[in-house]
């Protein structure tokens, strides 16, 4: 009997310290979210644990990816269905949810498109990796080069997705990918006298006024 006790023994231990893993990575969330009462937070808990049982997911890391989604904007009355959204793209994508999490509200926070769009940046993301020579993960371990002065200068995400895809299928890796875009577009903003010729021969006064009007493909 004994032979049995002691993996049993060590069974119960690891349960014990995940559910109080658990239980501490939702208190970081709910203070997050300012007065919590207890019935609030039971909810907020067990819609975590059913979503993660549900999904087949860790629950002490949907928590800490709960954490980062409200730690990035996501308000509490749409948390839950983005989670569920980054949830999906992990599983489709190979990774973990805090990964997924940090690629979507990139891209939702730089474009501003509101977190009901997760689904449509998610959807937009596996169309790259369809398309190109990377996986998901080193998609969004990489978009951070690119995607803030894409959006800056109204380069599309779906855009700038397609043209790293198109690179990675001509040896460039994604990272590498990205940050050839991103170089081009600076070029185009300060541009050399070569590039300032080029520029008055499309008829625009900037390079930003090319881009804006031709978009990045253009």
């Amino acid at each position: 009997s004994l032979a049995f006790t002691v993996p049993l023994a060590g069974i119960g231990v690891a349960v014990t310290k995940m559910a109080a893993d658990f239980e501490l990575g939702m208190h970081k969330v709910t203070s997050l979210m300012g007065g919590v009462t207890d019935q609030e937070f039971r909810k907020l808990s067990d819609a975590v644990l059913e979503l993660s049982k549900r999904m087949g997911v860790d629950a002490v890391k949907a928590a800490d990816a709960l954490y980062e989604a409200i730690s990035a904007g996501v308000p509490k009355e749409n948390v839950m269905d983005f989670l569920r959204v980054a949830s999906e793209a992990a599983i489709a994508g190979v990774t973990n949810t805090k990964v997924a999490v940090d690629a979507l509200t990139s891209v939702i926070n730089a474009y501003q498109l509101g977190f009901g769009k997760a689904k449509e940046v998610s959807a937009a993301m596996f169309q790259a990796v369809n398309l190109g020579k990377f996986t998901f993960e080193q998609l969004a371990g990489s978009m951070s080069v690119a995607v803030p002065l894409a959006s800056q200068l109204g380069v599309g995400f779906k855009d700038l997705l397609a043209a790293a895809a198109t690179l990675t299928t001509q040896g460039f890796s994604v990272s590498e990918a990205m940050t050839s875009i991103r170089s081009a577009m600076v070029a185009i903003l300060t541009p050399n006298k070569q590039m300032n010729e080029l520029l008055e021969r499309t008829g625009f006064a900037s390079g930003e006024a090319l881009l804006r009007a031709k978009g990045l493909q253009g």
